[in-house]
């Protein structure tokens, strides 16, 4: 047994002093352990030292440095040390610090498993031996505790104390704990230890143990051996059972032998566990409570009971709960309180129970008394019946009226939801024709009612993809035709904006005229016309825009006569794919308008066409101007058709 004076040994009718505190590092004497070559390691609250047969004088291990030493435990030929300063190693006369996961956390207690695999509880959590490494379980709960205690049922399984979250019992990944709430009689351990049928645990405040056949239970049912929660003066100088970890108890002599501060406190295993007290029924406040049951016959109904139990060890300690069963399920906690207080407790037959238990000990049986709660004539079934006929006769009236009531306001709605849905009918098909006329002003010119640029925004994308799905790439061209009045500023000035208007309409009923339905036909800006015709082989694009040209050379408009109206035309047709085409389409229409401009500059009144001789040209990711355009041609890539030919030698200015 350590002390704060040394080591000293029982002979079976006191203690001796076997190894006295001045020979150690300290002489107070924490963990004690014998190794297989029979040599006594003391470790003191300063410091470790061995003692061997061949020298009873202790030798100090300089090398450990002056920790408070917890536990020690062999593997083979090596000692494990766990101290304040960590986990140390003594093999080979050499003494070695170890890292645990990186760290040096207060090492508290070890365990060599069946497994030889070494359990490391520090005040940090639970470490496991990896090789000549150590790694922390992985369990958020075990690894950031406070572990004092670890033992291995003979099943493999683990048990874990700590020294305020209980215990945890199981294997890696698979670990069910325990707390007061599951039964311990406290969140604290202390020491663990394990005989053949129990667990035994010390805790702050005594003493108790628990079957090893509950372990995996929800709820533990432990048996208390030993209180002490130091209250009374004249025993907390005893304290049992103070200190943390392995050593601090062991089974010797059908004894349990476990520390205290007045000294080693024996308990036979054997004993007796504590028995729970039990609760008697005292009275009502206004005498002692009936043979039978409790009748409650008038209003309010309300019970007032007292009730207490009978402890001269620990009557401070006696801790009460109670319920009404019938009325509620769950149990009231009334921690010291001896009395219940219901009160309006409706009719009915009810059973009050109540249980009684040392602090932190198991619930002793139930005391219970019936309670009945006697109806008043207002709660009589025949009462009770009558006033539900005569409830039952208003509310029909009430019904009855209510029903006609709502009849007539049914009516009434119904002509007013009549008259309002036709009239918001109307008000709907208006406003689905100012909406119509509005879209259509929006895309339509005013002047010339052919589209606008906001009609070929929303029209071009699902144009190109219908041609790009045609299944006879010949069948399925585009053709752009952009035609530009000749001189138009020149008629404006000379007879005058209306004149110029009345050109631009007959201009637009020309195209009009010379397209079809399937054809977008669209006024580009001032005197410029656009004509997308979606389905169109290559070779007739030219005819048609040749068409516009001489069609346009024809109108007569007062004050003009035939041949002063004359336009020059551009036009390119492409075959759109379904990548990329609005690409190809913003490229085609630059193509189109280099041969407008190449009309303009040739003379006007001409018609210019554009052929991609390489139509690959088109998906070339680069800007397209007129200078690349001209580059085209002079390679041979493109090439500029005139109608009619050949191209005239005049050139004017656009």
């Amino acid at each position: 047994v350590g002390s704060n004076a040394g080591v000293s040994r029982w002979t079976g009718g006191g203690f001796e002093t076997l190894i006295d505190g001045s020979l150690l590092p300290r002489p107070m004497v924490y963990s004690l352990y014998s190794d297989r070559h029979e040599q006594l390691w003391v470790g003191t609250r300063g410091g470790l030292a061995r003692v061997s047969a061949d020298r009873p004088q202790p030798l100090i291990i300089d090398a450990i440095g002056q920790p408070q030493i917890n536990d020690l435990v062999e593997q083979g030929d090596r000692l494990w040390v766990a101290s304040s300063a960590g986990l140390h190693l003594v093999e080979g006369g050499e003494v070695t610090a170890v890292a645990l996961d990186g760290a040096a956390p207060a090492a508290r207690v070890l365990l060599l498993d069946r497994d030889q695999q070494l359990w490391v509880g520090s005040q940090s959590g639970l470490y496991r031996q990896q090789g000549d490494a150590f790694a922390l379980v992985g369990e958020a709960a075990l690894d950031r505790t406070f572990v004092t205690g670890l033992r291995q049922l003979a099943d493999g399984r683990l048990i874990v104390g700590t020294y305020d979250q209980g215990m945890a019992v199981g294997r890696p990944g698979q670990w069910r704990w325990y707390g007061s709430a599951d039964g311990l009689l406290s969140d604290s351990v202390f020491h663990l230890g394990i005989s053949e049928d129990y667990l035994w645990v010390s805790h702050p405040d005594g003493f108790y143990r628990i079957r090893l056949t509950e372990l995996g239970n929800d709820v533990l049912r432990p048996e208390a051996l030993l209180r002490d929660t130091g209250d009374n003066p004249k025993r907390s100088r005893l304290r049992c059972c103070n200190g943390a970890g392995q050593n601090k108890g062991i089974i010797s002599d059908d004894s349990y032998w476990l520390p205290s501060l007045g000294g080693a406190v024996r308990i036979p295993i054997a004993s007796e566990a504590e028995q729970p007290p039990t609760v008697q029924l005292l009275s009502l406040p206004n005498g002692p409570l009936p043979a039978e049951a409790i009748a409650l016959q008038t209003l309010p109904r309300d019970l007032d009971l007292r009730y207490g139990a009978v402890d001269f060890r620990a009557a401070d300690q006696l801790r009460y709960r109670y319920r009404l069963r019938g009325y509620e399920q769950t149990w009231v906690d009334a921690g010291t309180r001896r009395q219940a207080i219901y009160t309006n407790l409706p009719k009915g037959d009810f059973v009050f129970e109540v249980q009684a238990r040392r602090l932190h000990g198991t619930w002793g049986p139930i005391s219970a008394v019936d309670v009945n709660a006697v109806p008043v004539l207002l709660e009589t079934w025949y009462a009770q019946s009558v006033m539900a006929l005569l409830a039952l006769m208003l509310t029909s009236l009430v019904i009855r009226w209510r029903m006609g009531r709502l009849q007539r306001q049914k009516l009434a709605l119904e002509s007013v939801v009549t008259e309002r849905t036709q009239a918001l009918k109307q008000a709907n098909l208006r406003l689905q024709d100012l909406n119509q006329e509005l879209i259509t002003a929006s895309i339509t010119d005013s002047l010339t009612g052919l589209r606008n640029r906001r009609q070929l925004r929303e029209q071009i994308e699902p144009m190109l993809q219908r041609l790009a799905e045609q299944a006879h790439p010949e069948a399925r061209a585009m053709g752009l035709v952009l035609l530009d009045i000749d001189h138009f500023k020149r008629i404006n000035d000379a007879h005058g904006h209306a004149a110029g208007d009345a050109v631009l309409t007959e201009v637009a009923a020309v195209i009009r005229r010379l397209t079809v339905a399937e054809d977008l036909c669209l006024r580009w800006g001032g005197e410029e016309f656009l004509v997308v015709r979606p389905l169109i082989t290559i070779g007739a694009l030219a005819k048609l825009a040749d068409g516009l040209r001489v069609a346009i050379g024809q109108i007569e408009v007062a004050p003009l006569s035939a041949g002063e109206v004359r336009a020059s035309v551009g036009c390119f047709a492409f075959l759109p794919e379904s990548r990329a085409s609005f690409l190809h389409w913003q490229k085609a229409l630059s193509l189109a308008d280099y041969a407008l401009y190449a009309a303009k500059s040739a003379g006007r009144d001409r018609t210019a066409e554009v052929e991609l001789l390489q139509p690959a040209l088109l998906a070339v990711d680069l800007a397209l101007t007129a200078e690349q355009v001209r580059e085209w041609i002079d390679q041979g890539a493109a090439e500029l058709r005139w109608h009619p030919s050949p191209m005239p030698s005049a050139k004017e200015n656009r």
